[in-house]
């Protein structure tokens, strides 16, 4: 994995009610692009998030998890959150340095209470909505699609519908540019929109555009108007509207159909680190004055810790973001919190519990150091 900088990191959690196949969809990202040989499954233990023996033998995440993967020359941060309750302050660990949220909805009627907690949890950060599971016999795309709408409001913008065969999502219309879609091989297809679709696609159709309306005041006098909206300005206005957190991208599908467009749409729509949405309000610690900074390489070093992992055979691992500058291995960091130095003995990146050792970390992304003498969770270096 070659080095990349704050403009070209995105740090995403995944979040969503226990259940509801974060892990899975996780899993099948990181297949698709290239960062692991094969799928893995919950039920045979062998998923790259859940790999503790408790997590294994309950089938269930219990810890945060990052899955590091590269697509369309950006570096995806993923970071795979438990849905149970019981474990929230991993929720509050991955939104405290990820600018964006992926919301994994189950497809049958109905807002599921995790569904909720993750809506308000990621409520400062750009989201996106997938809905997942609509090979299961109780799904029901359209009400789900309205339900959302009816709680979150005229944000929720449906990018796709589903082209279904015998239950089983063969293809997808891709509303925003109302073309069609067909899986074949493993491979996407263009392909016309079904003629006994169009009632089930317009009304979507409709959704998006109001939402794209709201986005600016231009295109809602254009909309008043009745005048349609180009390709470049529905791009442009789901892009404006996910980092302004006033419009939230829906899209759809299983554990294995439908990720290549996720992908995709995660790059097109959720903001890089380095973006100036992101900025951050920190203390100078000599003059105790506020100042707003980003997440810019050319300034001095610094990280913060948000997780401590204890574990048997490598011992403490601090996972951290770096927030400006970039962090090397040899260099000195003075922990603000206790008035310690910190030697950066070896640096890594994680991948599930798979250390990979790198030499420069650059602002905006994600890391971990080892065996660290004074420090712990929610330090800056």
């Amino acid at each position: 994995m070659r080095d990349y900088h704050a403009h070209e990191i995105g740090n995403v959690a995944v979040l969503g009610h226990s259940g509801c196949g974060k892990t899975s969809i996780v899993e099948t990202m990181a297949y698709r692009a290239g960062a692991i040989g094969q799928i893995g499954n919950i039920q045979s233990g062998n998923t790259i998030s859940d790999y503790s023996a408790e997590e294994i033998a309950r089938q269930s995440s219990i810890n945060l998890s990052i899955v590091p993967i590269e697509w369309d020359n950006c570096k995806i941060n993923l970071i795979d959150v438990p849905g149970t309750f019981d474990f929230v302050g991993e929720t509050e660990a991955a939104l405290s340095v990820c600018e964006s949220a992926l919301i994994i909805c189950p497809s049958y009627a109905g807002i599921s209470a995790g569904t909720k907690q993750a809506m308000y949890k990621a409520r400062d950060k750009g989201k996106i909505i997938y809905i997942n599971g609509l090979d299961n016999p109780n799904s029901d795309y359209p009400t789900k699609l309205q339900q959302l709408k009816d709680t979150y409001g005229k944000g929720i913008a449906p990018i796709q519908v589903p082209i279904m065969d015998n239950n089983k999502m063969v293809g997808y219309v891709n509303v925003a540019k109302m073309e069609g879609r067909m899986f074949e091989n493993g491979q996407t297809h263009v392909a016309p929109i079904p003629e006994d679709m169009m009632d089930e696609v317009m009304p979507i159709k409709e959704m998006i555009d109001e939402a794209v309306a709201n986005t600016n005041d231009d295109l809602l006098e254009k909309f008043l108007n009745e005048e349609p909206f180009t390709k470049e300005e529905i791009s442009w206005a789901l892009r404006q509207g996910v980092m302004n957190q006033t419009l939230i991208p829906v899209l759809c599908g299983t554990s294995n159909i439908g990720i290549q467009i996720l992908l995709n749409s995660m790059v097109a729509f959720f903001p890089a680190a380095g973006d100036t949405c992101n900025s951050i309000i920190v203390e100078n610690i000599d003059t105790h004055e506020e100042d707003i900074i980003g997440f810019n390489e050319s300034l001095p070093p610094s990280l913060f810790i948000f997780k401590t992992i204890v574990d048997p055979f490598v011992g403490r691992e601090s996972l951290f973001k770096v927030c400006t500058g970039r962090i090397q291995t040899g260099m000195s960091l003075l922990n603000v919190n206790k008035n310690e130095v910190e030697k950066v003995n070896k640096l890594y990146i994680k991948r599930g519990k798979e250390l990979i050792e790198v030499d420069e970390l650059c602002a905006g992304d994600i890391g971990c150091m080892t065996k660290l003498s004074h420090s712990s969770t929610n330090d800056t270096l």
